[in-house]
C-alpha cells in the first residue's frame, strides 16, 4: 500500500477503531460492517489491495494469523461483489 493512499487510511482507521474498543478482531457484529465499508471505500476509490497484502498488513499490527487471513479474504469478497454489481 502506498503511503497516504485511501487503502492505508481506511485500514489504519479500522485498526484504530477496533483497538480503541478493546477488540482484537473484525469478527464482531459492530466491527464487521466497518471492515466491509473500509474495503468498499478502497475499491470504489479505484485502489486495489491484494488479500495477501491485507493479511501481512494486519499481522504487522498484531492481528492473529486467522483474523488477518479472514480480513484478506473479506477484501477479496468485497471486491468481487462490487464488480458483480457494476460498482467497480
Amino acid at each position: 500500500m502506498k503511503a497516504g493512499s485511501v487503502a492505508e487510511r481506511e485500514l489504519d482507521q479500522l485498526d484504530a477503531t477496533i483497538k480503541r474498543l478493546g477488540k482484537q478482531s473484525h469478527h464482531t457484529p459492530q466491527e464487521y460492517p466497518k471492515a466491509v465499508a473500509a474495503f468498499a471505500a478502497i475499491f470504489t476509490a479505484g485502489e486495489y489491495v491484494h488479500p495477501d497484502d491485507v493479511k501481512h498488513w494486519a499481522i504487522g499490527r498484531g492481528w492473529s494469523e486467522r483474523d488477518a487471513r479472514d480480513l484478506g479474504e473479506m477484501a477479496d469478497t468485497v471486491r468481487y461483489a462490487l464488480k458483480q454489481v457494476g460498482r467497480i
